[in-house]
């Protein structure tokens, strides 16, 4: 034998011969063919004799599907993501795998849904530690395999939680703050909470929260909960975000610690003199999660807050544990209503109120 002819349909025979193919070639790659359309192929072999019977082979060409437009539209709670196809790259579209980027966390795994399936809904996002962000990608899959993911915009759901406003660039608040504060530029609040100067005095002595003391350390201890059970992404997540703070004082590292669980003050009405261990805003404390009160001239109002790292750090961690709290929402929960069961109704500086009405209650 001394080589092959190729025909595609009804046309012309081809010499594979002139394509550098000899007698012991076995394929021929087709070029320039359209993607599900149906074509068949004619193979012969030639030796000196002449040309050969000739056997048939029918095949359709197909590539994976073209990436899909994907819209991510978020309300209070709840983020609905749709779809729209592209090409199916000649071959149905048999599913569609969809996957979730949660703040500064890497996307997740792909989750399968049926070929008819154009939207998902993500429900339950206000977790109640702050409004945090999603991106989605989605891509289809037919017979070839999964084709380029669509990514869409990002969006941020949990609106009705506390949120993470911009820290002042003033010593403290001074008068009614609307919004939640993080303790940094020597703002006596702590994350999620508010500093008040009462009474003008040029001292912020008032420590506001957006729920009860005893609900404040039940969702700090849950989210530290989820800090102690993924340790690995805890410290990505703090990293990641103090990439993003503005700032030059020390932030995170390759040795950074996960937070313990530090007990709720109960004996006074704040901390006075010097504080080496971290205290929640409890029993009216004017610090919070993480961040310490100081009466550093004894008269009875806390003065200093102080922090067990910088303000900067302490505000990416106050942002990966939300991103934590909202990618393990079912986990979060679960840990918010053992730590609301281990609390019980504690001396917290609650009014029996407050406490009725509070998540722990409820």
């Amino acid at each position: 034998m001394t080589g092959w002819h190729l025909r595609v349909d009804d046309g012309e025979w081809v010499d594979l011969t002139g394509m550098g193919l000899g007698a012991d070639a076995t394929s021929v790659p087709v070029p320039n063919l359209v993607n599900g359309t149906s074509y068949t192929f004619h193979i012969r072999a030639q030796n000196a004799m002449g040309a050969g019977a000739v056997a048939s082979v029918s095949a359709t060409p197909a590539a994976v599907p073209a990436a899909p437009s994907v819209t991510a539209t978020a309300t209070d709670g709840t983020v609905t993501v749709t779809w729209m196809a592209g090409a199916d790259g000649g071959s149905v579209v048999t599913g569609w795998q969809w996957r979730t980027r949660v703040g500064s966390a890497g996307f997740g795994e792909w989750a399968d849904v049926g070929a008819a399936t154009m939207s998902t809904v993500i429900t339950g996002t206000n977790t109640g530690t702050g409004p945090v962000t999603y991106t989605f990608e989605v891509r289809a899959v037919n017979a070839v395999g999964a084709g380029p993911a669509g990514t869409s915009s990002t969006v941020t759901s949990g609106d009705d939680a506390p949120g993470g406003d911009t820290p002042s660039d003033e010593v403290y608040y001074s008068g009614p703050v609307t919004g939640p504060s993080f303790c940094a530029e020597f703002s006596l609040g702590g994350a999620r909470l508010f500093a008040l100067d009462s009474d003008g005095d040029g001292v912020a002595d008032t420590c506001s929260l957006p729920y009860t003391r005893r609900e404040a350390i039940a969702r700090n201890n849950a989210v530290i909960t989820l800090a102690n059970r993924y340790p690995d992404l805890y410290r990505r997540l703090v990293n990641a975000e103090c990439a993003n703070q503005p700032g030059s004082g020390a932030c995170g590292g390759d040795e950074l610690a996960v937070p313990g669980f530090p007990p709720p003050n109960d004996g006074g009405a704040y901390y006075s003199g010097t504080i080496t261990g971290p205290s929640y805003c409890a029993n009216r404390s004017l610090g919070g999660p993480t961040t310490y009160p100081l009466d550093s001239d004894g008269d009875g109002v806390a003065d200093v807050c102080s922090l067990p790292y910088t303000r900067r750090e302490a505000i990416a961690r106050q942002k990966a544990g939300d991103t934590l709290a909202a990618t393990y929402r079912d986990e979060y929960r679960a840990a918010l209503a053992e730590e609301c069961r281990r609390l019980g109704r504690g001396n917290y500086g609650d009014s029996v109120a407050d406490l009725n009405n509070d998540i722990c209650n409820n």
